[in-house]
């Protein structure tokens, strides 16, 4: 169950909600949206 492991990946400091498929050419992750208490 990689692929839904994957799909959010939380920062440890301002705690970002991130897609591990969206990713920038220099490989940084792309920032979708600010972190949202589920």
């Amino acid at each position: 169950m990689q692929h839904a492991r994957q799909k959010f990946k939380p920062l440890k400091k301002g705690e970002f909600k991130l897609y591990s498929g969206e990713t920038l050419h220099n490989g940084q992750i792309f920032v979708v949206s600010p972190h949202i208490p589920e």
